[in-house]
């Protein structure tokens, strides 16, 4: 506190006090914020059309089916080469024929020989000749047993395939045989063939 020493009064009229100026108060408005507005309320953009396309789809492999076919159309091919070839080896191969020997000489016994169809006269073989006298021989035990006796042979090489059948009224019977060297000795031959044609000629049964 002052002391009195430095307090004094001043008077004023009260025409010479001027009243405080009204003091003006500046209210402030504040802007609200702005907020965003709801999603809902945005327009959105219309899509842009989209032209159709047309879309291929491929078809997945089937190699299973692939394959198969495949392996077919090979057995296809492998069946018509087949038949080509059997047809042409037909026609143009190699055919074995029958012919007749010595027609006529024997009452009880006919002789054939096999050989291809394209042979040489002159490469025909000399068998009969060979064999003769045992076929004489074994013409004359045939006669009174009534038994036919069919010879067939073929010469390949150093082998004679030699095959020979009785047939009478009730039994028949079968041989045959390749005779390997057949050349070397006609005695043996002869004895061979003379001794099996025999032995199968006594198997057959007598006809009552």
């Amino acid at each position: 506190m002052l002391e009195q020493a430095w307090c004094r009064v001043v008077e004023h009229d009260s025409e010479d006090i001027e009243p405080p100026a009204a003091q003006v108060e500046e209210v402030v408005t504040e802007e609200p914020d702005v907020l965003p507005p709801a999603p809902d309320l945005l327009v959105q953009p219309e899509p842009e059309a989209v032209q159709p396309q047309a879309m291929t789809f491929q078809n997945p492999p089937r190699p299973r089916r692939h394959h198969l076919f495949i392996a077919l159309l090979v057995f296809i091919v492998v069946a018509i080469s087949g038949a080509a070839g059997w047809q042409y080896a037909t026609s143009q191969g190699s055919r074995l024929i029958a012919t007749e020997q010595e027609t006529g000489v024997y009452s009880n016994i006919r002789i054939y020989e096999i050989s291809e169809a394209n042979r040489l006269a002159m490469n025909k073989e000399d068998f009969y000749s060979k064999i003769k006298d045992s076929l004489y021989a074994i013409n004359q035990q045939l006669k009174p047993q009534s038994v036919q006796m069919t010879v067939y042979y073929q010469s390949i090489n150093q082998t004679l395939n030699y095959t020979f059948a009785l047939k009478s009224r009730c039994d028949s019977k079968q041989l045959v045989m390749a005779i390997y060297h057949w050349r070397i000795d006609p005695t043996q031959l002869n004895n061979l063939i003379l001794r099996e044609t025999r032995r199968k000629i006594s198997e057959m049964e007598t006809c009552s």
